[in-house]
């Protein structure tokens, strides 16, 4: 059912079951729970469902973000959603909820991605690269803000522990992607706080190194 197989009888009651149990199970921070392999595997699969790519409108995912927010406290499952991409496909998942409450999102995805130097070497290359391919794409190909929002976040935690140095990044994508953005905000006589992430952003492609930038 979590592989996407939305052919399962009665897919959408169970679905809600589903979610219904993951925000119960972590409605409170508690450390004991994660030492039953079945709360991680939870997560696990809430990760896989929100991968399925079909947005619900019943359904408020900000009600639950108390859940994320303890789930993720827990470093093990906080390092599964940045290399399973988990705000992307809930940028996706529910996009609609999101922009209703854009503030409670954008609070989670700071929490998600506060991971210190000390965590640093928890995380692989190789999926922050898939990441940050699969966010950048998405700016590319829907003129929705909330992922180039995504992708300043995203890269301002690759800029903090310094994975501009490992990875392969397209600067001229990022800025083409920025300058979308910049525009827009100038209509609207608006600039976000975010926009300091971006001159920290280019800052570090200015340090990092620069034979494997694109």
């Amino acid at each position: 059912m979590s592989e996407g197989r939305r052919n399962v009888e009665n897919f959408q009651e169970k679905r809600d079951l589903f979610f219904n149990i993951f925000k119960f199970l972590f409605r409170k921070y508690n450390v004991n729970i994660f030492k039953n392999d079945k709360a991680y595997n939870i997560v696990v699969m809430f990760l896989k469902f929100i991968k399925t790519q079909d947005p619900i409108s019943v359904f408020d995912p900000i009600s639950f973000k108390d859940s994320i927010g303890n789930c993720i406290a827990y470093l093990p499952t906080r390092l599964l959603f940045i290399h399973e991409n988990g705000l992307y496909h809930l940028c996706y998942y529910f996009k609609d909820s999101i922009q209703k409450s854009s503030i409670a999102f954008w609070k989670l995805c700071k929490n998600i991605y506060n991971i210190n130097m000390g965590e640093r070497s928890y995380l692989l290359s190789t999926k922050i690269a898939d990441c940050a391919d699969q966010i950048i794409k998405k700016c590319i190909s829907t003129p929705e803000s909330m992922y180039k929002k995504l992708l300043i976040a995203f890269y301002h935690m690759l800029h903090r522990l310094t994975f501009f140095e490992e990875i392969i990044i397209d600067t001229n994508e990022f800025f083409n992607i920025i300058m979308s953005l910049f525009n827009n905000c100038i209509k609207c006589y608006r600039f976000p706080q975010y926009w300091s992430s971006v001159s920290k952003i280019m800052n570090g492609f200015l340090n990092g190194s620069k034979i494997k930038f694109k």
